[in-house]
């Protein structure tokens, strides 16, 4: 008798460990400006419901009128003795003058797999595509300490989220 009747019968287990970030474009240079701890993306669209009045009773429909959609993207990081190229990442991210041809884009594959073979190579999983990335805010923040932490906190818009 299982004594909480638990319904799972077998598990599975994965890891964020070798998950990456990859920024391109607009001349974000070849450096890694930063050491992501923590990222929040969120991607969505209004939708504004219309009930017409001026319809008989058996073509009644809602319609929904769909606007354009939006993204904004958060991430935590620290800046690092070995970082490179920030000047450069941000300068790329923080110019308002893009067009197609420079537009920063962003690339986050989210599992890496260390179940398989014993290592964090990345999954063939998905991998989320953020296009038109410009950056909002930028703030700095030094803890002092026995370890002194420089935090980089950044905020970002976005014009499309793709899934591949």
């Amino acid at each position: 008798m299982s004594i909480f009747q638990n319904p799972y019968k077998s598990t599975e287990t994965w890891s964020a460990q070798g998950a990456l970030i990859k920024w391109s474009g607009g001349g974000v240079g070849n450096g890694n400006p930063l050491l992501v701890l923590q990222i929040n993306i969120q991607y969505q669209r209004r939708v504004q419901p219309f009930y017409p009045i001026a319809s008989d009773s058996q073509s009644r429909k809602k319609i929904n009128m769909v606007g354009a959609p939006i993204g904004q993207m958060t991430i935590g990081s620290i800046f690092t003795p070995s970082a490179t190229g920030l000047a450069a990442f941000l300068k790329a991210v923080g110019s308002p003058c893009k067009d197609a041809e420079n537009a920063v884009t962003m690339t986050l594959q989210p599992f890496g797999d260390v179940c398989k073979n014993g290592t964090s190579s990345q999954a063939n999983g998905e991998t989320f595509t953020l296009t038109g990335v410009e950056l909002e805010s930028v703030g700095v923040q030094i803890q002092g300490g026995e370890v002194a932490v420089v935090n980089l906190p950044t905020t970002y818009s976005f014009t499309d989220m793709d899934l591949k």
